[in-house]
């Protein structure tokens, strides 16, 4: 079952979108900086911070060493 995640709003109301994606990546510091930008390319009033880096959970974990930090992040397309 594919999730559906809230843009705005949420956990029981909001507006609720489809990307129709999949991301995978080994390290998960990367897939969950390309998994705010996914969030924040759909128009939504939400509480995103606009530089997925400057997410407190994000920072903390390259802090830590728990996956890329930006310097060391390439997005293969």
């Amino acid at each position: 079952m594919a999730e559906k995640p809230f843009v705005s709003g949420g956990p029981q109301r909001g507006k609720i979108v489809e990307p129709k994606l999949i991301l995978a990546s080994g390290d998960l510091v990367a897939i969950d900086v390309e998994a705010v930008r996914v969030l924040l390319s759909y128009k939504a009033t939400n509480r995103l911070i606009s530089d997925p880096w400057q997410i407190p959970q994000i920072a903390t974990a390259v802090k830590h060493r728990l996956g890329a930090g930006e310097d060391g992040y390439m997005l293969v397309t």
